[in-house]
């Protein structure tokens, strides 16, 4: 398995490298000649033309702009020319389709070209098409309509794709596109730069939409944009044949919009110092929606979002997904350091192999030297001892005995030499004892033959010396040491090295086992060395010791030698390797990933995946996974928008993948809202990366979701050092800190948390098993540390005071917020220290309006204020009359006043002294004193009041009290009420007159009647009579 492991492990390096390399090489290759054909058609082009360098067009009126269509349709027209803008431009009834390719310097001069209308059928449009590397457009301001049809790929109200740089340009009105619509750049491309340029404009599409670009993958510095992204719903376009969508799962392919943002859809590269004040997104649709970002990995830096952002999933007021930086994707950086790994790797193997040929070689000298000089010495001693023999004869038989033991001793030494492996101590003893016999003798035999002694025993003594010198102990302790040495070189540095490896190991035994050979022949000692080698002596010419020395030599030579051509295989192998990677892919992609997540302050300070000093003022409303930052900190899965990968469940896989993604130095004080799960004042989800030093200002709340937190909802990685005063609420697993959490460190809440379910907690909801937590603290009146549970230096309760004397407290916690709102949105801001009051005299004024009042509610939350707090304040319609609690017996209030008055405003009445010297038969029927209570004083002087008759009451009067005396006032029935207007506060009777005789009116009545109609009648008789008669005469017959 070990050997699987280190093959797998040597065979992706090797790929890797290799693939890196050819990429890197066909990439360069391409561009090289890709510049040098442009070129060669940009010199072409201006020979002819006959474009002089750095020339100046000046464009005055529309004939002039005319001409510059015509010439931006050659790329390569406007390379070092400045084309220079005067006057404003109006471009209504002219066809225009953007100017094709500008690579120059365009000065707008802070001109504005209008009706910029673009409805043609395509892709890459906006009033430059593109923008070369070489390109510089400044102080243009353009306004129209961008809604082109067909393909509608980058889309810009400035570019639509941009290799350049656009500096202190605005565009005002509407685009529309498919994918990567931007209010000044459709997509802005690595080399591409803009700066400190704005839009104010309705921005509409479907995949990566953003107030200055779409897609980014360059830089963005001080731009701001206050258009609206995506704020209409997205109809559906799919024919799904009468079948409901909400039975459908289908998301990305029905209506959906993904990846939008204020300043940019998308973005791998720099966003730094912009700020968005429009409003991104529409209620529970659309994924990756963010107040800067939709979605991002690269940097974000020192943002700002105030604008209301919505959204379906991952929905966050600085960016919505948080991508990390992936160095399986973007290799970079890495390839150049495999490179070099493999190439220090080669290079090593190099060395091993000539220093082991070195090795082998003076091992054979060394040796060689040895069989050498000892086989002379033996030879020496040899032929000294049998001329001793001769010498010596029968003449001296004392002497001849004492050969005679010299030679018992040699054949006992010779036998121990004969016997298999290596010589036992005992051995070795007794080899010692018979080379000290032979020294005897041969000196008791010097004093009989001193001559012939005296020349075998020089042999000897130079034997002798030899040995005890250390020179044979040194010769073969250089050998051992030499091989011991390199060995362990070679092991620690192939440790792992496939098959090869394997068989190096396999020679390391064999250098072994003879290296111990040879320790154990030549002892370290060389006293026992040089009596082992005096011994050898007595084999005199014995051939077969310098065949054993020599096959040794011969053994470890080629046991080096094998080595050798070992370490050369695996070097031409792994070169191989290398030279075919592209055929040998299928052995990585045929592998799952293994994500390694390396997020912290060391990764944020020099690669992508980081979001730093940004603010989100804004409100943030979405679905699932909602954050005053970021929505979400994961791997995008593209497959389906509303799956999110579960990284902790991930095993060990042989391709490795390392993840960057850090969200550092960030404040929210938006409110942070969920349908359902996952919001934090910082995150909404955090499946990898690292939080640090993030503070939540921001209520966090769901009402139907769990999962939230002060800084995160639900957190798989790491959290240090976050700070919230907020408040917290849902249903289960709400925490100040985190809702659901896995390592937190050095965190502070001063938060207030509600939970209908269950785990809550003043640092976390509940932690994970394989969680840990240090160097927590809160403060709190109720709820406990995680779980409602305080654990010593994981968790732990302390006061406020307390709080404020840690390290590094941020100034945010040495006041509260409070924020008074109206209808029409934020009317002030104050700070108020932490436990402090606003009285109702302080709170703010509120611009009036006819017929209401204001009314703050909930001031009671302004008596001690320990948490950010919002008051509003409401426009409540005048009540316009209120009614006395006493009542006739028939239920009729007595008074009513009528007016514009407070809702708690109350009538109360007094009964008073009723007044006296009335009329005959008029009686009073009621006086009371009356006055107005409310909670506000209000000023009147005076009042319509309305005072009840009595049942069957005909007649009646108002009577007032003035200085002591009762004074009638003049007063109008409606209905069963007198109305008059009363001075606030007098006494007032109502006094009932008593009827007249109606019998004797009724006849008066009648005969009046009569004789009017007496009269008429005569008149007309009088009339009639006067008028004169006309006299009849017969007619005469006719005869």
């Amino acid at each position: 398995m070990k050997r699987k492991k280190i093959e797998k492990f040597l065979m992706a390096l090797a790929l890797s490298t290799s693939l890196a390399v050819f990429s890197t090489a066909v990439c360069y290759s391409a561009q090289a000649a890709q510049t040098e054909e442009t070129e060669a058609e940009n010199q072409t082009g201006r020979e002819e033309e006959g474009v002089e360098e750095n020339g100046l067009v000046e464009i005055t009126d529309i004939a002039d702009f005319g001409e510059l269509i015509e010439n931006c349709k050659y790329d390569g027209w406007s390379m070092d020319k400045t084309v220079r803008l005067t006057a404003d431009l109006d471009l209504s009834g002219m066809e225009f389709s953007g100017l094709g390719y500008f690579c120059g310097t365009f000065e707008g001069n802070n001109h504005k070209i209008e009706n910029v209308n673009i409805d043609i059928k395509g892709s890459n449009y906006g009033f430059f098409r593109y923008l070369g590397e070489n390109a510089v457009v400044k102080d243009l301001h353009i306004s129209g309509n961008l809604e082109p049809t067909g393909t509608q790929e980058n889309i810009g109200g400035l570019v639509g794709v941009n290799y350049g740089m656009v500096m202190n340009c605005s565009f005002t009105g509407k685009v529309s596109g498919q994918n990567a619509v931007g209010g000044i750049a459709g997509i802005n491309k690595g080399t591409g730069k803009i700066i400190t340029s704005g839009s104010e404009a309705e921005i509409l599409a479907t995949n990566y939409t953003g107030g200055i670009a779409g897609k980014n993958e360059g830089l963005l510095s001080g731009c701001s944009s206050k258009s609206s992204i995506n704020t209409e719903e997205l109809e559906p376009t799919l024919d799904l044949g009468g079948v409901d969508i909400g039975s459908l799962n289908l998301t990305q392919n029905v209506v959906n919009r993904n990846d939008m943002g204020g300043i940019a859809g998308t973005s791998k590269g720099v966003i730094t110092g912009c700020k968005n004040e429009g409003t991104v997104g529409y209620n529970h649709t659309g994924y990756n929606v963010g107040g800067i970002a939709g979605s991002q990995s690269g940097v974000i830096l020192t943002s700002v979002n105030e604008g209301e952002i919505y959204g379906r999933k991952d929905v966050g007021g600085i960016v919505g997904q948080a991508e990390p930086y992936i160095e399986s994707e973007y290799l970079e950086d890495k390839v150049t350091e495999t490179k070099e790994d493999l190439n220090r790797l080669n290079q090593t193997i190099q060395g091993i192999s000539s220093a082991v040929s070195s090795m082998s070689s003076k091992s054979k000298s060394y040796i060689n030297s040895l069989t050498d000089q000892y086989t002379a010495s033996m030879q020496s001693l040899s032929g000294n001892i049998d001329a001793l023999s001769d010498s010596v004869g029968q003449e001296y038989p004392q002497a001849q005995e004492y050969l005679n033991n010299i030679n018992s001793a040699l054949d006992r030494i010779e036998q121990l030499m004969n016997a298999e492996g290596p010589l036992s101590e005992e051995q070795v003893n007794a080899m010692i004892a018979d080379l000290g016999v032979i020294s005897t003798n041969l000196s008791y035999i010097q004093s009989f033959l001193p001559e012939a002694g005296q020349s075998a025993q020089e042999v000897i003594d130079s034997i002798t010396a030899q040995i005890q010198s250390g020179e044979l102990q040194s010769n073969v302790g250089d050998i051992v040491n030499t091989l011991d040495l390199q060995i362990q070189s070679l092991q620690n540095q192939l440790g792992v090295a496939g098959q090869t490896a394997g068989s190096v190991n396999d020679e390391f035994g064999i250098i072994n086992e003879n290296a111990g050979n040879l320790n154990g022949s030549f002892d370290s000692s060389g006293q026992a060395a040089g009596n082992l080698v005096d011994g050898i002596s007595g084999q005199m010419a014995d051939t077969k010791a310098q065949e054993d020395i020599k096959g040794l030599v011969d053994t470890i030579d080629s046991g080096v030698q094998s080595i050798v051509g070992g370490i050369g295989s695996a070097s031409n192998q792994l070169n191989e390797l290398a030279g075919n990677a592209s055929d040998d892919m299928g052995v990585i992609l045929g592998d799952e990933e293994y994500i390694e997540d390396i997020s912290s302050l060391e990764t944020a300070e020099n690669t992508d995946g980081v979001v730093s000093g940004c603010v989100n003022r804004g409100e943030i409303n979405g679905d699932l996974n909602v954050g005053g930052i970021a929505g979400t900190m994961n791997v995008e899965y593209d497959a389906d928008p509303e799956f999110d990968l579960d990284l902790t469940e991930t095993t060990d896989i042989t391709l490795r993948s390392k993840v960057n993604g850090v969200l550092i130095h960030n404040i929210n004080y938006g409110e942070v809202t969920a349908k359902k799960n996952c919001a934090g004042g910082i995150v909404g989800l955090q499946e990898l990366g690292f939080v640090y030093d993030g503070e939540g200002y921001g209520a966090v709340s769901s009402d139907s979701g769990s999962y939230l937190g002060g800084i995160a909802g639900k957190s798989s990685a790491t959290i240090q050092k976050g700070y919230t005063m907020c408040n917290v609420s849902g249903i289960d697993y709400v925490g100040g800190i985190v809702g659901s959490g896995s390592v937190i460190k050095e965190s502070v809440s001063v938060s207030c948390i509600e939970a209908t379910g269950e785990g809550k907690g003043s640092i976390a909801g509940r932690m994970r098993e394989d969680g840990s937590g240090s160097g927590n603290f809160f403060v709190s009146d109720g709820t406990q540390g995680v779980d409602d549970i305080s654990y010593l230096g994981v968790a732990e309760k302390v006061t406020y005071e307390e709080v404020m004397v840690m390290e590094g407290i941020p100034s945010g916690f040495n006041q509260v917020d409070i924020t008074f709102e109206t209808e029409d949105g934020v009317l002030a801001e104050r700070k108020v220290a932490y436990g402090g009051s606003i009285a109702p005299s302080e709170l703010p004024e509120v611009p009036e309006k006819e017929g209401c009042y204001v009314e703050w509610q909930e001031t009671e939350k302004l008596e001690k204020i320990t948490k950010n707090t919002m008051v509003r304040a409401e426009y409540v319609d005048w009540t316009e009359s209120v009614a006395s609690k006493e009542c006739l017996e028939d239920g009729k209030p007595v008074f009513l006043a009528a007016g514009e008055f407070y809702g708690d405003t109350e009538l109360l009445l007094e009964e008073a002294k009723a007044p006296e010297n009335l009329e005959k038969d008029e009686q009073a029927a009621y006086a009371y004193t009356w006055k107005l209570q409310s909670g506000r004083e209000k000023e009147f002087e005076k009042l319509e009041l309305h005072a009840v008759l009595p049942e069957e009451t005909e007649n009646a009067k108002l009577l007032v009290e003035q200085d002591g005396t009762w004074v009638e006032i003049e007063a109008k029935e409606d209905g069963r009420y007198l109305v008059a207007e009363v001075a606030y506060g007098a006494a007032i009777a109502l006094v009932t007159i008593p009827e007249k005789n109606t019998l004797f009116l009724w006849i008066a009545g009648s005969l009046i009647i009569l004789l009017a109609i007496f009269f008429v009648w005569r008149y007309h008789k009088r009339k009639k009579q006067k008028e004169p008669q006309e006299i009849f005469k017969p007619k005469k017959k006719k005869k």
